[in-house]
């Protein structure tokens, strides 16, 4: 319904905004290849913290494994890194240096104008990073793989589903700056939320009772966990893989 309200010429100047972007980004090539090294430094990390403490006598929750483990991390990666916003921090020096007032008087909406900038950033980053650095993961650590089709496109929609939730929770964080003036404190705050109840990091199996019942009464899990290892007292299959 929402796309039928925006018109054509709308849409197509912001798939130009989208490929100007694109543009932007190509141009520095030389830092994706660091960027693959510094990625790939940090699943290196993430992987062997998990293989010290599940070989060092952790219990396991729920029968998972280094395996298990292993392709949580990769997915955690990807999911995080694809769903990365900065529309706070946008907003803040926006707010700050006044610019804001001339996109608020611009004929197109300043939120799909910082969505398709950010998209742009994130397919660049997809192709040229992240893309990579998740196939080098998989021959080196080894990963399961969806077991069917269907669980492909069930990943795929939810993928873009929990994008669609992790922009719209920055975007309300960034309209906090108008009252705040200042986005260092929202950003970190809503960082800080993500980090502790996505499951990007730890997965909430880990957590106490209460403090898991929160990370799922919050939408933060919707956007890594229930996507990847995402596990009930009912169900002990994995809901995507």
């Amino acid at each position: 319904m929402y796309t039928n309200m925006i018109g054509t010429g709308e849409r197509r100047m912001y798939f130009a905004i989208f490929l100007k972007n694109v543009k932007q980004q190509l141009i520095y090539r030389s830092e994706f290849l660091l960027s693959i090294f510094g990625n790939l430094l940090y699943i290196y990390i993430q992987v062997f913290i998990w293989r010290a403490l599940l070989t060092g006598g952790a219990p396991a929750q729920g029968g998972v494994g280094l395996p298990e483990m292993v392709t949580y991390v990769i997915i955690s990666y990807l999911l995080s890194n694809l769903t990365r916003t900065q529309f706070t921090a946008t907003f803040g020096q926006k707010v700050n240096r006044g610019d804001i007032a001339v996109d608020l008087i611009r004929p197109a909406s300043i939120k799909n104008m910082l969505i398709a900038e950010q998209l742009s950033q994130n397919v660049c980053a997809l192709l040229l990073t992240y893309l990579p650095v998740a196939v080098l993961s998989v021959f080196i650590w080894g990963m399961h793989l969806p077991v069917s089709s269907f669980h492909v496109l069930s990943f795929i929609v939810s993928v873009l589903l929990a994008t669609a939730i992790r922009f719209y929770i920055d975007y309300i964080a960034g309209l906090c700056v108008f009252w705040t003036r200042n986005s260092v404190y929202t950003r970190q705050i809503v960082s800080g939320l993500f980090t502790v109840f996505s499951g990007a990091v730890i997965p909430l199996w880990f957590y106490p009772v209460w403090l898991r019942s929160i990370g799922e009464f919050l939408p933060f899990h919707l956007i890594s966990f229930i996507l990847n290892l995402g596990r009930s007292q009912n169900c002990a299959v994995l809901i995507i893989f």
